[in-house]
């Protein structure tokens, strides 16, 4: 009997040993899978501790940020922001491990030689068995998004500004002609189709920008 309850205790131990083996190398592969995803990933991501303190980066964080690895280990994120952008970036992290939620926001970054960009920040809490262990960072640069917004909105008040000229104009001289102030000779019609045709270029090259 000692002798058979040995044996299944060895075949027990033996299928014990496979199972964890297999365990082993399913957890292995998917630690590869994410590393691969993290470190080739265009934009940065940090995993912080619970206390909002830089456990690890991947790749491209140095590629943006001019640090090394080891530099950062350990660091809070202030660092990374900069002027009172540190102190929002500081209050996204206390919110997503506070209320376990994801917060996204739009700061100004600081890279390591003191260059300031414009950054998309997305914050999400990491749970393990029902609390917050930390915190998944991705931020992202937006500076060229940025400079078109601006440039967007610099063409949109310039062409208001140019289409408002000859509009004014073609609108007081019909008043003028309905009111009985202008005479309704040949120039007064040749002034409104001038400024007419003045609008359909603007209006013309409006269109050629759409489609660039």
């Amino acid at each position: 009997r000692n002798a058979r309850l040995y044996q299944e205790l060895e075949n027990y131990s033996s299928i014990l040993v496979q199972a964890v083996e297999e365990r082993t190398t399913d957890l292995e592969d998917v630690l590869k899978q994410v590393q691969a995803i993290l470190h080739n990933s265009p934009d940065t991501i940090l995993l912080l501790n619970a206390d909002g303190t830089i456990e690890s980066v991947n790749r491209a964080f140095s590629e943006t940020f001019g640090y090394d690895t080891g530099e950062v280990a350990g660091k809070h994120t202030d660092l990374l922001a900069a002027d009172k952008w540190s102190a929002m970036l500081r209050e996204a992290i206390t919110q997503v491990r506070s209320i376990h939620t994801s917060v996204r926001l739009e700061i100004t970054a600081r890279r390591k030689n003191g260059d300031s960009f414009d950054a998309d920040v997305a914050l999400a809490s990491i749970w393990q068995e029902g609390v917050v262990s930390g915190v998944v960072c991705s931020l992202r640069d937006i500076t060229a998004l940025k400079e078109i917004e601006r440039i967007k909105d610099a063409f949109v008040s310039t062409a208001a500004h140019e289409l408002r000229t000859p509009l004014t104009t073609i609108k007081g001289t019909a008043e003028g002609l309905i009111d009985g102030v202008l005479p309704p000779d040949p120039e007064t019609f040749h002034h409104i189709y001038r400024e007419a045709d003045r609008l359909q270029g603007l209006v013309h090259h409006l269109q050629g920008v759409s489609r660039v």
